[in-house]
């Protein structure tokens, strides 16, 4: 439970910190919710409702709650709606988002490294090769879980009593994580690339200007 809340402020700040940039939040013409991930929708709104079940935005339709996130907005001098490039990004098909009208440059890459780099590249690679919906949302959560999984956690209850499983190292490793992702200029060169070397962690990206 623990992680899925953390997942979900995060995936949340994400969202919101794209949508602030102007270009995140201009409305996409001729883009619609049939150029969403359904399934990516779908784990987002059950996180959200396993965190806070009370909480208002879950009444909104598909419309609503995006508009809410940042991820679908309404100009107020044409009167055109539609959805943003931050909620494409975070939210939608692969094949859709690199369309000539989205973001085709847009590229994700995570490589698990070994010491020794002469004989084998990568162990482990999680890139947009069609297997996945290839959004931001997806790859967030696909990475954080490969990037922690070798960390040690101390047995810790918190002040209610439940079992701490974070510590200082994976907060660092989720705030490099979700910062390559919020402030890459996903229209340039190269894309997120995450490598995980057995000593360390490398983040690299096309950053905002």
């Amino acid at each position: 439970m623990r992680g899925i809340i953390t997942v979900l402020s995060e995936v949340g700040r994400m969202l919101a910190d794209q949508a602030e940039e102007p270009a995140d939040s201009l409305i996409l013409e001729h883009f619609g919710l049939e150029d969403l991930d359904d399934t990516s929708l779908k784990q987002y709104r059950q996180r959200f409702a396993s965190r806070t079940p009370d909480h208002p935005w879950l009444s909104e339709d598909t419309n609503g709650l995006l508009s809410k996130l940042g991820g679908w907005r309404r100009d107020r001098t044409t009167g055109k709606e539609g959805l943003t490039v931050a909620g494409l990004l975070m939210f939608g098909k692969m094949e859709t988002i690199q369309e000539p009208d989205g973001i085709p440059a847009f590229h994700l890459d995570y490589r698990e490294r070994p010491a020794d780099t002469s004989q084998v590249r990568w162990t482990d690679r999680l890139t947009l090769d069609g297997t996945w919906a290839g959004n931001v949302f997806q790859f967030y959560q696909r990475v954080i879980q490969k990037l922690s999984a070798d960390l040690k956690i101390p047995f810790r209850l918190d002040q209610e009593l439940y079992r701490k499983d974070d510590t200082i190292v994976h907060e660092a490793i989720r705030e490099a994580l979700v910062n390559a992702l919020i402030h890459s200029d996903y229209r340039g060169q190269g894309g997120v690339v995450i490598d995980k070397f057995p000593d360390r962690f490398e983040f690299s990206n096309p950053v905002v200007c």
